[in-house]
């Protein structure tokens, strides 16, 4: 076991089978080495509830073996914080967009399931009136942004843009 460098990665032959190379500076820092000759660094360790987890960081040639170690170090760190780098990882990727949301908002409404006034279904002219409000303001001003990534400042910033009759095309004023 040596320090993963771009040397002893780059010595590391492929064999029959995927195979481990590990750190000897940096625990859990490792790299794969498949049958095909492709390199992988990675990144073992245990979150918070004790479960271990394993998180790619990158391939060899695309990442040095540097740059690797690095963002080995800064997971680990977050790791001792509490965060969960891998769940937070595959939790992002589930994420859907504004545009996203305001899309099954409209088709949930458009069924009728979403209540208004009354406990009863939105009106044919507030559907209008919301259908206007998503596809004019919300979604070119937020729509590319996760939910997940939305704060009170996007939101504030969002309105003062509506107010001023701001649209992203061209990021120009509407007429009035």
């Amino acid at each position: 076991m040596a320090k993963l460098t771009k040397s002893v990665v780059d010595a590391a032959v492929p064999r029959d089978k995927q195979y481990t190379v590990w750190c000897s500076d940096l625990k859990g820092f490792g790299l794969f080495v498949q049958p095909s000759g492709l390199r992988t660094y990675f990144v073992d360790y245990r979150n918070s509830s004790g479960l271990r987890r394993r998180m790619t960081i990158g391939r060899h040639g695309t990442v040095t073996a540097e740059q690797a170690r690095k963002l080995a170090i800064a997971t680990l760190g977050e790791t001792v914080r509490g965060v969960d780098p891998a769940a937070e990882r595959s939790s992002r990727r589930g994420s859907i967009t504004i545009k996203e949301l305001c899309e099954r908002y409209l088709e949930v409404a458009d069924k009728g399931l979403i209540l208004g006034k009354g406990h009863r279904p939105k009106k044919g002219s507030t559907l209008y009136t919301d259908n206007g409000r998503v596809n004019r303001h919300i979604v070119p001003l937020l729509g590319s942004k996760l939910v997940k990534d939305i704060k009170a400042a996007d939101v504030s910033k969002f309105i003062r843009d509506v107010a001023a009759g701001k649209r992203r095309q061209g990021n120009e004023e509407s007429p009035l």
